[in-house]
């Protein structure tokens, strides 16, 4: 369920503050979405980590449930950075809000950590092997895809083409 112009609003003016303070999620993005939103006029693009938070806030209260949220971010707006025990957690600052607003438990992986996660917890199962393997395809081809993503944003000089006879479209 999307949220209602009103409630972006509200969550963009909750970001301004929150990023000041450097509460997460989504503070790193901002020097990021600001040059992009000079370019697309899109003054709450800044917001998208906060927004997708909410969400999951909302989701969670509405439907009494925990969540496992699965995001390759590991920007420090999202984990812990320090070297130690805790590096790759989720940040605390999450954890505490999400426990008070929805009264349940949050984690954060990457999909390679819930990947690990799903091969320890269906070891022995049959049914689940086959799963892995094209779990791992996937991750591979999102890791291809984010990849080209990175070198497409570094280069302006990408010309996109499109066959005549199949229809594909590629960059190049």
């Amino acid at each position: 369920k999307e949220f209602s112009l009103k409630e972006l609003i509200q969550i963009a003016q909750e970001g301004k503050v929150r990023y000041e303070c450097l509460i997460p999620p989504g503070y790193k993005d901002e020097k990021e979405k600001e040059k992009e939103k000079k370019k697309t006029n899109d003054g709450i693009r800044k917001y998208g980590d906060l927004i997708i938070w909410k969400e999951i806030l909302r989701y969670a209260k509405e439907n009494h449930k925990s969540i496992i949220f699965v995001s390759d971010d590991i920007k420090e707006d999202w984990v812990v950075k320090e070297m130690g025990e805790n590096e790759g957690d989720p940040r605390s600052e999450l954890l505490r809000e999400f426990a008070e607003e929805v009264g349940r438990t949050f984690w954060k992986y990457t999909l390679a950590q819930m990947i690990e996660k799903m091969k320890v917890y269906f070891s022995g199962s049959e049914i689940t092997l086959p799963l892995y393997s094209k779990l791992d395809d996937v991750r591979h081809q999102l890791q291809v895809l984010a990849d080209f993503k990175k070198a497409q944003e570094k280069s302006e000089n990408l010309m996109l083409l499109k066959c005549q006879f199949c229809g594909c479209e590629f960059d190049v």
